[in-house]
């Protein structure tokens, strides 16, 4: 039996976000990017009282992100692949057998 994706809004264990890494992809505006995606993990986490699983793209873009982030509490830094930073629209949704 399927079941529809849940919306944004609904209940969910994580909320997972893509770290700008793809200097080639961001140029010039690769730090800014990345201080927006770093307030808005700390925000999740810290104010929102998410769990927040933060993608990292590249090994340099895993760095920066354990270098921002790697101590706040309610983010996890995971190495991966993705195609844009807000995962909800490009990566896995996972549904589980209490969804």
């Amino acid at each position: 039996m399927s079941r529809p994706v849940p919306a944004e809004w609904a209940p969910h264990r994580a909320m997972w976000l893509g770290f700008p890494s793809h200097e080639d992809l961001w140029e010039d505006n690769l730090v800014p990017a990345q201080e927006e995606v770093d307030a808005l993990a700390r925000a999740l986490a810290g104010p929102g009282g998410e769990r927040v699983r933060l993608m990292t793209g590249t090994p340099e873009g895993d760095a920066e992100a354990r270098r921002r982030l790697g101590g706040v509490a309610g983010v996890d830094i995971i190495a991966g692949r993705f195609g844009d930073v807000w995962l909800r629209d490009t990566g896995p949704i996972f549904l589980g057998p209490d969804a």
